[in-house]
């Protein structure tokens, strides 16, 4: 009762100030007839507004009337209940925001996380789990977030995240770190600008919520080009890292299978919306596996035209990393979707289904899941989740065969906004690629990629970041074997993966390596490179067999 109130609290206080309103206009009606005065509804309105500033003197002459009316003796107590409660209300309010100013005022090394939505929330809430300071700018004050985060111990600021005075009162020029989650990526890129122009030498952290499209508009741009004096500035989508995720956790058991049969990983996408196209580009880089030949990857959706947005299926070297069959479907054939016709009798490895609708999303999945085509029985429904149907499902799996994923958990876990942990792995392996080829004489005037991972272009941040993520299958691999053979195969494998990853940036073979037209000489079959072009594969290789006699040992 207590939480239902609070949510509703507002509206409470405006239906009792209605109902003094209705009351009091009757009751001065009713009074003035029962004293054989003439009124007009007018002015029963104008004496009832008269309520709420404490006025009882119907005539206007000063004299308190005498209250013959049962409306109007109710009406006169309830109109400045509601008048005084709401200002009593903003006092607090008041009060608490300025109380909040003056707290903040000393904070350095803090967290600030811009929107309160369910990724802001659960964000804020992880922060604050790890015993940091936060401080979330909301700008909706009737948002239900805003009571639990205070009850967590999360300082709310209410109010627009790009408005200069709640950046000041969030001291967001001392924050390490910031982040944008704010319901407009216009809005996520003015607070990205805002917390980049400091000059007290303070490191930051900024991380702004943007489509893929949105990001490519200004990655290439200070401050998000280059790690400034300490200023890490960088856009992130949470569909696109939780499909990341999402592949790379149910990609790894698929290893031990593939490296014993040799056969090519067969994945079905099925579903509509934006995560589709994050999940096929995901599969294609990291689904590269030793002894397996490329993956074929079937996509069956209601949006054709955005999958081949995100993948070129008409790039002349796709067929040299995946095998991609695009199914158009109408959302009635979908949801009746028969994997016999698109399997071939094959089956499939596994399954992710994905839909703008989480009702759909399970109904989909409940259906694939009576189905035999499924080889090992893995489906994956990725949730929004929409209509809080996580929460009603809380821990359960209520559908046999099928893992449920919240997408927002995923793409908004510290681990991947906040501590950085493929960055790490991203840099460690930068820095071993920088040592190697310093070692084989080369440098940076021969070679421009040899500088420090803080003046590293964005986009070969991001390339070393995809590496990271195959590092799992990888050592997955080293489990199996680590026979010449295997190794061998996983350099042949890192190639194919280095190739995805560049076709999906839009990169196509040619003679000679020009960065302004996308054009790279080793765009090409493992079998064709010379040594030399191999031996990096290897060194890559090797680096990860270091990793993994570390890990044992």
């Amino acid at each position: 009762m207590t939480a239902w109130f609070k949510r509703n609290e507002w509206n409470f206080i405006l239906l009792v100030a209605a109902l003094a309103f209705v009351l009091g206009s009757q009751g001065v009606h009713q009074q003035q007839l029962a004293a054989g005065k003439m009124i007009t509804w007018a002015d029963a309105v104008y004496f009832s507004l008269r309520l709420f500033t404490f006025s009882y003197d119907l005539p206007g002459e000063g004299t308190p009337y005498a209250v013959l009316s049962p409306l109007l003796q109710v009406a006169r107590f309830l109109a400045p209940a509601a008048v005084f409660y709401a200002a009593f209300k903003g006092f607090l309010f008041a009060v608490s925001q300025q109380v909040n100013v003056w707290r903040l005022r000393r904070w350095r090394g803090h967290s600030v996380v811009c929107g309160a939505g369910k990724r802001g929330r659960l964000l804020a809430l992880n922060l604050r789990a790890e015993g940091r300071q936060v401080v979330v700018i909301e700008r909706d004050p009737a948002n239900e977030a805003i009571g639990e985060l205070r009850s967590a111990g999360v300082r709310v600021i209410v109010g627009s995240a790009t408005d200069s005075v709640c950046q000041e009162q969030a001291r967001i020029e001392t924050a390490a770190l910031v982040v944008a989650l704010t319901t407009t990526e216009e809005s996520n890129l003015e607070v990205a600008l805002a917390a980049s122009r400091r000059n007290n030498g303070l490191p930051v952290v900024i991380q702004a919520h943007a489509s893929r499209q949105f990001a490519e508009e200004f990655e290439r741009q200070p401050p998000f080009d280059r790690i400034r004096q300490g200023v890490h500035a960088r856009f992130f989508d949470h569909e696109a890292a939780a499909a990341r995720l999402l592949v790379q956790e149910f990609a790894i058991e698929l290893v031990p299978a593939l490296a014993l049969s040799g056969r090519s990983p067969r994945l079905l996408l099925s579903g509509d919306g934006t995560l589709l196209p994050e999940l096929l580009s995901a599969a294609v880089v990291q689904c590269q596996y030793a002894f397996a030949g490329v993956p074929t990857l079937v996509v069956a959706t209601t949006e054709g035209d955005r999958v081949r947005h995100r993948l070129p299926d008409q790039h002349p070297q796709l067929g040299q990393v995946a095998e991609v069959k695009l199914v158009e479907l109408t959302t009635s054939a979908l949801a009746r979707l028969e994997l016999d016709s698109l399997a071939g009798g094959a089956g499939f490895d596994l399954a992710f289904v994905a839909c703008h609708n989480d009702v759909d999303t399970l109904s989909l999945a409940r259906h694939l899941a009576q189905q035999e085509a499924v080889r090992a029985g893995r489906i994956v429904a990725c949730l929004r989740p929409s209509g809080n149907v996580m929460r009603l499902l809380g821990a359960k799996q209520p559908i046999a065969g099928v893992e449920i994923r919240d997408l927002v958990e995923l793409g908004c876990q510290a681990d991947v906004l906040v501590h950085g942990e493929l960055d790490r792995k991203a840099k460690v392996i930068h820095e071993d690629y920088v040592k190697t080829q310093v070692a084989a004489g080369f440098t940076e005037a021969t070679n421009p990629v040899l500088v420090g991972w803080e003046d590293l272009p964005e986009s070969l941040r991001q390339a070393n970041r995809a590496q990271a993520d195959h590092l799992p299958i990888k050592l997955r691999t080293l489990t199996v074997s680590r026979s010449p053979e295997t190794l061998e195969a996983l350099a042949e494998a890192e190639h194919r993966r280095w190739m995805a990853e560049k076709i999906l940036g839009g990169w196509r073979y040619g003679e000679q390596r020009d960065n302004t037209r996308k054009r790279h000489p080793s765009l090409k079959p493992y079998v064709q490179l010379s040594e030399a072009e191999k031996q990096k594969d290897r060194d890559t290789i090797q680096t990860v067999v270091a990793i993994h006699t570390k890990a044992d040992g």
